[in-house]
């Protein structure tokens, strides 16, 4: 027995030699595929912790110092717990600093080394205080000076700070700081530390602990900001750790930040853990079918040799070992070996690949091995297996399953997550079941006319079960092919889409500066042309509105947005060009009292704006009654002109004048001027409390794009000005927004600064860039006096796309497809093998046909076969992407244009073209040489 298998080895080594190397592939997907979750999933944890603000890497703990014992009990169980980080502080809100505004006292510990003292030093007694450079600088305050300090309390009904009526403690200002780095973990969220658009740094008053109680008050806060370490954040979910570690330490838990990392987290190990079976097993099964077919062809073409031991009488066990053992035991060793290869050689993926390759060489040897000895001489299968062969039991049950599977396509988990496969399966497999014998009822037409080779070819396809296995695996296959292109092109589709659109431009900068004008001037400066550089401010959302984008639409064209021409004509600046004031403005004004007014005051300011984008308030002066001409003289600012945004006015409430103004030199006559707020004109003012006069060419609502259901005109959303609101007004709409996504409003710049008479501030200012900026003009801001605090780039941001949870089971599906063509070229070269010495073309060749004929028949038969795959795979894929696209590895998390829904075609048709012709041309290498 041993010297017969020996024998059969070394007669059959090329064929279990192919068995050997590809379950060796199989293997080693079984074992990427149980790494890969696990793997990529601490990896992207790592990347996620490491790129998470502070506010979801830390939670803090607060309580009132009434309550200190049992905050210092809590805190104590905090500081023994493993991987927390504890920063203890005390603060509350003192006058004393800053005119009229509160400043908070506060205590860190170990605040000093985390400082940079510019003057002086830290405090070593209690009553010594250390103050932030940029406003001791401002406030003339320095080393030596004495601030009197008491707790600032804030009154709501008259929106303003007083001190505490307990009294005050002085301090001595010991030195003067600046933060290392404002924004290290230390200082915990929300940071002490502000920077304004000047770039000055607004901070904290620092005293030592013991310092806090000589300062009168009733009570002040106790925290303790918990950093949580990043090996911690990466092994624990958030239920873990509310029921790990802040439960059992009475700790109450955040609403926001640390769940919402620790969920973001989890959401994309599931995401892994979920998409890579959906990716791997398909593959594996299609494997396994490979290894049927090989093994199946192989065995039944020595069935007559199993047929003469069954003849003498060799057990079936015997039959099975010498039929099956040789491909059983090269197909094991492979997949050990290649799951070794990637250090995973004992997980239960590899088992249960191991018990599927195991049974699919049980199933092909089986039907050879059991026969009668008499069907096996006669090299006849056994009826059953005939008639098994013919019931569509495995299409019915693959259709069953594709169809359950829809009704979880749009579940995370489950059997929606294989839809696509499934699809594709059911309809290759079908019709790849139908398909023969549609050709075989071809066949003897193709006969009679004369179509010898094509005949034929006919025949092969309708009558061998070969043809309709290799139909199918074509198929499936270029279904494969075609599913992992359409998903790679659209994802790329959707990644540059969704990157263009929420970094806005090829490099966007974020700035300070003194005013937001100054930005404007400096880009304007810099880029006169406007070929590089746009200016824009954002105004967060509010009660009154979401989000704002300001652009400054006169540079529409440097835009990446294929909405950008559209909108630019919509709502870009259509305001009148005015001359700018160098020397003296003068004001003719017609004053007179109200009703019951005795010797009201009033005053009227300019507000106007510097060539270098300085806002300058200047006053005009306080009518009288009767007809007067008030003149100043502009600052020396205004030199090289200045730009007049609008007249303030202010009174007592309750109190003023019925101004009329008629001229404002140089601009002559201004009575048509309007009042913000109301109907009146400049020629009759009713100036009471506080008023903004404006323009009549300033719209008297703010055009703006709102992305859809946001009703901007029902719900009557403004702006607040003094004296007044701005309204605004919904113009047009657009799905997104640059910048800011498909909740907000985006308005342009020069209108919004025209239509607040320059006074609304921006909460922030960014300056958008092409491809083409120089490399100099962020030094070129800064001798502008715009300071760059900040950066993102595309480049950045494709850089942390390519590392997303859908990017990288992307590549795993790019992989596995890869494996899956390699499967189907190694069974058409070992099918090809086979069939060149069949007993039906070894007898048609007797029977005097030219080889020549019988050869090209066959690889005419394989190229139909293929190309048959091939429009299979694409109507299976197709059906695969119209029902069941949301499953596939586009996008991991939502986009703001959501998915195309038909993916492009080139980038799909090239490689599955690509594919079909290298399958045609192994089509043709395998029956290359004269058969033996």
């Amino acid at each position: 027995m041993i010297p017969l298998l020996a024998l059969l080895i070394r007669a059959r080594w090329a064929g279990l030699l192919t068995v050997g190397v590809l379950t060796g592939v199989l293997g080693a997907l079984a074992a990427v595929g149980a790494d890969f979750p696990g793997r990529t999933g601490d990896r992207l944890a790592a990347d996620t912790i490491a790129e998470a603000p502070l506010a979801e890497r830390e939670f803090r703990i607060a309580a009132d110092s009434k309550d200190s014992s049992n905050f210092e009990t809590t805190l104590n169980r905090v500081r023994d717990t493993p991987g927390l980080t504890v920063r203890y502080g005390q603060q509350f809100d003192v006058l004393g600093f800053v005119p009229n505004d509160a400043s908070t006292l506060m205590f860190r510990e170990d605040f000093c080394v985390h400082l940079k003292m510019t003057a002086g030093r830290c405090p070593v007694a209690p009553g010594e205080i250390v103050v932030p450079a940029d406003q001791a600088k401002a406030l003339q305050v320095s080393v030596g000076s004495v601030l009197d300090v008491a707790q600032g309390l804030f009154d709501d009904k008259y929106n303003m700070w007083y001190p505490s009526p307990d009294g005050s403690h002085p301090f001595d200002v010991v030195g003067v700081y600046t933060p290392l780095d404002q924004n290290e973990d230390y200082w915990g969220w929300p940071s002490p530390f502000t920077t304004r658009l000047d770039g000055s740094v607004e901070g904290p008053l620092l005293t030592r602990a013991d310092a806090m109680q000589a300062v009168p008050h009733d009570s002040h806060l106790l925290t303790a900001d918990v950093l949580v370490e990043p090996s911690l954040l990466s092994s624990m979910t958030w239920q873990q750790f509310l029921e790990g570690i802040l439960q059992p330490k009475l700790i109450e838990p955040p609403s926001d930040g640390l769940p919402t990392l620790l969920d973001r987290v989890q959401d994309q190990r599931r995401y892994v853990g979920v998409a890579t079976p959906a990716v791997v097993l398909p593959v594996l099964t299609l494997g396994c079918l490979v290894l049927f077919l090989l093994v199946s062809r192989q065995v039944q073409r020595e069935r007559g040799e199993l047929g003469v031991q069954a003849v003498r009488g060799l057990p079936v066990p015997l039959r099975w070992a010498l039929g099956g053992g040789a491909p059983l035991f090269v197909a094991l060793a492979g997949l050990v070996v290649g799951a070794s290869i990637t250090g995973s050689p004992f997980t239960l993926s590899v088992g249960l690949t191991a018990f599927a390759v195991a049974f699919a060489i049980t199933v092909a040897v089986l039907p050879v091995v059991i026969a009668r000895p008499v069907d096996a001489l006669r090299q006849v299968g056994p009826a059953w297996a005939a008639r098994l062969r013919q019931l569509p039991a495995g299409e019915v049950a693959l259709v069953a399953l594709a169809v359950t599977s829809l009704a979880f396509v749009r579940t995370t988990e489950g059997l929606g997550n294989f839809a696509p496969a499934l699809l594709a399966a059911a309809m290759v497999l079908v019709v790849a079941r139908v398909l023969p014998a549609v050709v075989r009822a071809a066949t003897p037409r193709l006969l009679r006319a004369g179509r010898l080779v094509l005949g034929l070819a006919a025949a092969q396809l309708g009558r061998r079960p070969a043809a309709r296995q290799l139909i199918a695996l074509s198929g499936l296959a270029v279904a494969l092919l075609a599913l992992v292109a359409s998903s790679l092109a659209t994802s790329q589709v959707v990644r540059e889409k969704q990157i263009a659109l929420s970094v806005g431009a090829d490099r966007v900068l974020s700035v300070r500066a003194a005013d937001p004008g100054q930005v404007i001037a400096a880009v304007r400066a810099v880029d006169p042309e406007g070929a590089f550089a746009m200016p824009v401010g954002r105004i967060s959302s509010e009660t009154r509105h979401p989000e704002i984008l300001a652009l400054d639409l006169s540079r529409a064209a440097q835009l990446d947005w294929d909405r950008a021409p559209a909108v630019a004509a919509q709502i870009g600046p259509k305001l009148t060009e005015r001359g700018l004031l160098s020397k003296t403005v003068s004001v003719t004004v017609t004053a007179t009292p109200l009703d019951g007014v005795v010797n009201p005051r009033a005053l009227l300011l300019a507000q106007v704006t510097t060539s270098d984008g300085r806002r300058q308030t200047v006053t005009l002066g306080s009518p009288n009654a009767g007809r007067s001409t008030l003149t100043i003289t502009l600052p020396a600012a205004c030199d090289a002109g200045c730009r007049l945004d609008a007249i303030n006015g202010v009174a007592a409430s309750g109190a003023g004048w019925r101004l009329s103004l008629e001229e404002l030199s140089p601009y002559a006559d201004i009575s048509d001027w309007r009042v913000v707020g109301s109907l009146e004109k400049a020629g009759n003012w009713k100036l009471t409390g506080s008023g903004l006069l404006l323009p009549p060419e300033v719209p008297e609502a703010l055009p703006a794009i709102a992305t859809p259901g946001l009703d901007v005109d029902a719900r009557r959303m403004d702006l607040p000005l003094s004296g007044g609101s701005l309204k605004l007004t919904q113009v047009g709409e657009a799905p997104v927004l640059p910048r800011i996504g498909d909740t907000g409003l985006l308005v342009d710049l020069d209108t919004l600064i025209a239509a607040t008479g320059g006074a609304h501030t921006l909460d922030s200012m960014e300056v958008w860039l092409t491809a083409s900026a120089p490399a100099s003009l962020t030094a070129a801001l800064q001798a502008k006096g715009v300071l760059v605090v900040g950066s993102v780039s595309r480049a950045e941001a494709r850089t942390v796309a390519a590392r997303s949870p859908a990017a990288l089971v992307l590549r795993l599906f790019v992989g596995a497809t890869v494996v899956a063509w390699l499967l189907l070229g190694a069974v058409l070269l070992a099918v090809a093998r086979v069939d060149r010495g069949s007993p039906d073309l070894s007898a048609l060749r007797l029977a005097g046909l030219r080889e020549r004929t019988l050869r090209g028949s066959s690889r005419l038969a394989y190229a139909i076969a293929v190309l048959f795959g091939v429009l299979l795979g694409l109507l299976g894929a197709g059906l695969a992407w119209a029902l069941a696209r949301s499953v596939l590895p586009i996008t991991s998390g939502e986009t703001w244009l959501g998915v195309p829904v038909v993916p492009p075609a080139l980038p799909v048709l090239v490689p599955v073209g690509g594919g079909a012709l290298a399958l045609l041309a192994v089509t043709w290498l395998a029956f290359a040489r004269r058969s033996r």
